[in-house]
């Protein structure tokens, strides 16, 4: 079934305060609800399903949307795109997946499922991407079909206990949601790949060395130590994956712990405290490189985000 976002018209006319999230009445199908979205045109769909028993489901393709979808249960799923399996037996807590403009998605669940659906306008998504990469750079969106994403687990929570809030609070929402997106956008996010010999390393080996090095962003990391998970010697995998990635592991690395603490900080973590849980030794040396990489000290960067969620 093809569809789009809720005609205005079609909206429930229940007299509800602004929000940005609803319970949705068929799996990931956009919720219609009077007040329901952001300025950006941003819905968030909450759907809980407590059968344990296997079913198949499969989702409205949207046209003119990307939906990220992130489980906050335990279910395991098969994931299929467009008639083709993606990976089989994954999901938990943070279980992430991705589906583009057209793309046709069925999953296969086992066990009771509750995720939150964020419903992007392909608009802010390419408007996003071109900050992030540079004005004109094609998107191509990694799904990592359900596999677990840690850092975005605690977020999609937060998001998703808001709707038990008797106060809403669409400033605090609007940060949650966008600190998805820059995360998907910054992980997940690449150029399609160019026709070349040189590859780098797999993407298996990519996924690990990824994954190795969120789960371990509170702590030093050496490029030993992620060599070492490659599965490659230091040198080899140094070079190997800077073909793959464009960066040099360092360079990354920098990046990751930068994006994690911005991450902690749309969620009202104090910059101190997010700048040692996302690795470094003090808030003066997190100033600096945060400074680098985006041109304005922590502090200001929180106040320009803030700000511009509260116009939306």
């Amino acid at each position: 079934m093809r569809t789009e976002a809720c005609d205005v018209s079609t909206r429930d006319p229940r007299p509800n305060a602004p929000r940005l999230l609803e319970d949705e009445d068929v799996w990931r199908e956009m919720p219609c609800r009077h007040g329901l979205a952001s300025a950006s045109g941003v819905v968030v769909g909450h759907w809980t399903d407590g059968r344990t028993a296997r079913r198949e489901l499969t989702a409205p393709v949207f046209e003119r949307h990307y939906t990220v979808s992130v489980l906050l249960g335990r279910a395991t799923v098969d994931c299929y795109k467009d008639g083709r399996l993606l990976d089989r037996g994954t999901g938990g807590l943070g279980g992430l997946q991705l589906t583009g403009p057209g793309e046709q998605v069925t999953c296969s669940f086992r066990g009771a499922n509750e995720a939150i659906h964020v419903f992007f306008p392909d608009e802010l998504i390419e408007a996003q991407y071109d900050a992030l990469r540079g004005h004109g750079a094609a998107l191509r969106l990694e799904d990592p079909a359900f596999r677990v994403d840690a850092a975005l687990a605690p977020i999609a929570q937060s998001l998703a206990a808001t709707q038990r809030d008797s106060e809403r609070n669409v400033e605090r929402d609007e940060r949650l949601v966008l600190a998805i997106l820059r995360h998907v956008l910054s992980r997940y996010a690449h150029e399609p790949a160019r026709t070349s010999s040189i590859r780098g390393l797999s993407p298996s080996r990519l996924r690990r060395v990824f994954d190795y090095i969120d789960a371990n962003l509170a702590e030093p990391i050496t490029l030993q130590d992620i060599a070492r998970h490659s599965g490659l010697s230091r040198m080899h995998f140094a070079a190997q994956f800077r073909l793959a990635t464009g960066a040099t592991p360092h360079a990354f690395l920098r990046a990751r712990r930068i994006e994690h603490a911005k991450l902690l900080m749309m969620r009202d973590m104090p910059i101190i405290d997010a700048a040692l849980a996302a690795g470094f030794q003090g808030q003066a040396h997190f100033t600096t490189v945060f400074r680098e990489l985006n041109g304005l000290p922590p502090a200001r960067w929180l106040e320009q985000q803030r700000r511009a969620a509260a116009t939306h």
